[in-house]
């Protein structure tokens, strides 16, 4: 199997970021999506996104309190009750990283 990504836009690890992966190159006769970088196969993109940040690293969410940025926004909501002592306002989700103040 292969897929491809335009070397601009690899990132810091040398892996490609999920924004510019071509996911109909990625499914399978069973519909499920195969990650390019190792044998899993993930039945849908929601979890294969979850599944493909791990791996390049990608962290879209941030603290608004501290630089604690995550791949997954429940990470996020646990760091802000377990670190800081406030649960934050899930109706203002997502809290992307490029929001960040200083980014």
């Amino acid at each position: 199997r292969s897929f491809s990504v335009s070397a601009e836009y690899a990132n810091r690890s040398g892996i490609a970021p999920y924004s510019s992966l071509n996911l109909s190159e990625l499914v399978t006769d069973k519909r499920t999506y195969l990650c390019p970088l190792c044998p899993k196969e993930i039945v849908d993109v929601s979890s294969f996104k979850k599944h493909y940040t791990g791996h390049s690293g990608e962290k879209e969410f941030s603290c608004p309190a501290c630089s604690y940025r995550t791949n997954q926004v429940s990470n996020l909501y646990r760091h802000s009750r377990t670190r800081h002592g406030f649960e934050l306002d899930r109706t203002r989700r997502p809290y992307w990283a490029a929001d960040a103040p200083g980014m």
